[in-house]
């Protein structure tokens, strides 16, 4: 049983970090506004795109909801988690993951000083769950996963070279149903996750000719749900064969307030690099290149 609680605790939160990842979006609109006739100053009605690469690793997520649905030969039946159970789970095992993505956003500069951005991207990940001392659950896969976001950047320029900057974002995760190959011993016949987050970040930029470095904190709010199907081969009452089905339908919640810091370097008036990295929870290193189009 602990190793089918371990499986879908792995599907369940493993996106969290796909979420997470989508900030790379984000943070290059961070940059923005910060020099004279450049790609991070991007005039009123203007259009940009950011190609990103994101590395993130999360941890401290915690079970809010287990509950299992099983269809057996003899009948369907339900059982929950109590709260004493999620306790459990929840003072005795950690739960991290590591995730990659790549991403695309897709910008527009509403006003001076106020842009919109929507980005899209997919991701890869390794997730360990119900880990102690003692044991530790692992889930690695490799499958596509859709995420998409909007988000939402205010820029206040506070003199020639101080600017203070505010980034609110959504984002939506859902992955296409899998086949997973796990270490719990029985057989999982398809995965289903979504998974959704608000984030706040505020931040200090300093210009330094061409460099733009920015440094600031953020809190992100995470909510998955996922469904996750085992079939166990066995027999019914008169000997015919039977494949047990059990639905384990799970939720997370991750909250972190995280410091991160990065540097924007001008190439020229219409390309610009960024690297961003936050610590300690998300711990996140992020690259990406901004173009005016």
């Amino acid at each position: 049983m602990k190793a089918r609680k371990a499986l879908l605790v792995l599907l369940a939160s493993a996106f969290l970090l796909n979420l997470n990842a989508q900030e790379g979006g984000n943070q290059a609109q961070i940059v923005s506004k910060q020099g004279e006739s450049s790609a991070s100053d991007s005039p009123k009605g203007s259009f940009f795109i950011i190609p990103f690469y994101g590395f993130t690793m999360f941890q401290d997520l915690r079970l809010t909801s287990h509950t299992n649905n099983y269809k057996l030969w003899e009948g369907e039946s339900t059982s929950q988690f109590s709260m004493d159970e999620i306790d459990d789970y929840n003072n005795d095992f950690d739960t991290r993951y590591m995730n990659s993505m790549t991403g695309l956003t897709i910008g527009y500069q509403v006003l001076d000083g106020l842009g919109i951005g929507l980005h899209a991207g997919v991701n890869h990940f390794k997730f360990e769950t119900w880990i102690s001392d003692e044991n530790s659950q692992i889930l690695k896969e490799d499958y596509p996963a859709l995420t998409l976001g909007l988000s939402v950047d205010y820029q206040k320029k506070l003199n020639d070279r101080l600017t203070a900057m505010a980034i609110l974002s959504y984002n939506y995760c859902i992955t296409s149903s899998v086949v997973a190959e796990t270490n719990s011993g029985e057989s999982v016949v398809s995965s289903k996750v979504a998974a959704m987050y608000g984030e706040i970040n505020l931040a200090l930029g300093y210009r330094l000719g061409r460099f733009m470095p920015y440094g600031g904190a953020g809190f992100s709010s995470q909510i998955v749900h996922s469904v996750v199907k085992e079939q166990i081969p066995t027999t019914d009452g008169n000997g015919n064969p039977f494949n047990n089905l059990t639905d384990f339908n799970t939720s997370f919640r991750g909250e972190a307030i995280y410091g991160f810091a990065g540097v924007n370097y001008q190439i020229n008036k219409k390309a610009a690099i960024y690297l961003h990295g936050s610590l300690p929870n998300p711990g996140r290193v992020i690259a990406g290149l901004r173009l005016i189009i």
